[in-house]
């Protein structure tokens, strides 16, 4: 990876993992050419970098250390380095717009530029996680229902909820009126690395019905109730949401 192990854009959970697999990683390091030998790669040669001063966009610019190039020995290099979706599989016709990723367009409720189709997850918002996708899935059912009952889309509640709470500052950190008590969480049984390495089994475990009792009890959710009255009533909806 060209930056460092704290700026890698994969979870830290499953760097750790890939770690305890035997996954060697090399930060702070960029890929110059492949190595060959009779028209068959041998390695990769590569190059220590070091972060310089910061650029317009707040990103530390990579500066090649002399001296430090490298060859991976290899038989086979996957070129892995992101994805994209694939536009040919869509027509002039189809009336389907592209942001500038290159991702499908869609608006706050997921609808594309073609009424009465909608779009979500990584085709709409590029490489996420699966419970974005998921999330994301639940807000395109609800924006279908109403299309589908009323012909049109308006908002999604819980997204427009969120806003006016951030708006009026209703979830700033205050002093606690009860005091924290810190419990561990429950630490997920997993297979061992060296098994789990060499094939495609679950990895976790599950907890205990003890252990799922004692995680659930750690749960500080306050249940905090917020009343909105929007100063125009919402068409659809009630003019009071809570």
């Amino acid at each position: 990876y060209r930056r460092t192990e704290a700026q890698a854009p994969a979870d830290p959970l499953e760097i750790k993992a890939a770690k305890e697999e035997g996954i060697e990683f090399h930060f702070l390091t960029a890929q110059k050419e492949l190595a060959l030998e009779n028209g068959k790669v041998t390695g990769l040669r590569c190059i220590k970098l070091r972060e310089g001063a910061p650029e317009a966009n707040g990103r530390r610019k990579l500066i090649e250390i002399p001296g430090t190039e490298f060859v991976i020995p290899c038989s086979n290099v996957i070129s892995a380095i992101g994805q994209r979706i694939d536009q040919s599989i869509f027509e002039q016709k189809d009336k389907i717009l592209f942001d500038k990723r290159g991702n499908i367009s869609v608006t706050e409720s997921l609808a594309t530029s073609r009424p009465g189709v909608f779009a979500g997850g990584d085709c709409a918002t590029g490489p996420t996680t699966l419970i974005g996708g998921m999330a994301q899935g639940q807000t395109a059912a609800e924006s279908i229902h109403e299309y589908l009952t009323r012909g049109s889309v308006g908002f999604e509640p819980r997204s427009r909820m969120t806003q006016m709470i951030k708006k009026c500052n209703l979830l700033e950190e205050t002093e606690p009126v009860l005091p924290t008590i810190h419990q561990d969480r429950q630490q997920m049984p997993e297979l061992a690395p060296e098994i789990r390495a060499h094939n495609f089994e679950e990895v976790e475990l599950g907890l205990t019905s003890e252990e799922a009792k004692k995680e659930a009890e750690r749960c500080m959710r306050c249940y905090r109730l917020f009343g909105v009255v929007t100063q125009l009533p919402i068409p659809g909806f009630n003019q009071k949401a809570q």
